[in-house]
């Protein structure tokens, strides 16, 4: 068994040694490609999405803010650098940016329900919820917008509501969900 266990540990290292240096080739594929191009607003975008998911927050504003610099007009950008923001706990100016997305696409589910959640950080729970019923109202499936609408429910003393968003919630798989229906709904 351990045998077995030893040789599952080096082909776990193994894989995630592979993930490591495709994402770092991928980051030096997009640096090229922008040395090549410097107009090339796809390939800050997809660097820009690489810096982030390596918590590089402020490294992935700096490539949206040229997306953003080239290609004006793409909520994806602006909705991608509000979130790089929001984990910069900056949320007055995430919530710009989840303004400016939403008024370029007011048909993604995400950007509002990322603009909620900034308001409950601001403590505005109402316009949260007026997000969160938004983000509902484009994807009947989004987890997150019930769970935080709930949460921003119960926080203005509607506990009935908030309980029926979190059961919602919990039946699209979020855990932390079940674990607020069995603390404060039961």
């Amino acid at each position: 068994m351990f045998c077995i266990f030893e040789g599952m540990k080096k082909i776990l290292f193994c894989l995630l040694t592979l993930c490591f240096v495709f994402a770092k080739g991928q980051n030096d594929n997009y640096t090229k490609a922008i040395k090549l191009n410097p107009k090339n607003d796809t390939a800050y975008y997809n660097r820009g999405i690489l810096k982030y998911d390596k918590k590089d927050y402020k490294g992935a504003i700096k490539d949206y803010n040229m997306v953003i610099k080239l290609n004006p007009n793409s909520p994806k950008a602006y909705l991608n650098r509000g979130i790089s923001k929001f984990h910069l706990n900056a949320y007055k100016k995430a919530l710009k940016d989840f303004n400016k997305s939403i008024e370029l696409d007011n048909k993604d589910a995400n950007a509002y329900c990322y603009r909620g959640t900034a308001m409950m950080e601001l403590r505005d729970y109402k316009q949260a919820i007026e997000d969160f019923n938004k983000a509902i109202g484009l994807n009947s499936k989004l987890t997150a917008a019930f769970h935080n609408r709930g949460s921003s429910k119960y926080i203005l003393k509607d506990k009935t509501s908030a309980c029926i968003d979190w059961e919602k919630a919990s039946e699209l798989e979020d855990i932390d969900a079940f674990d607020l229906i069995n603390k404060y709904c039961k």
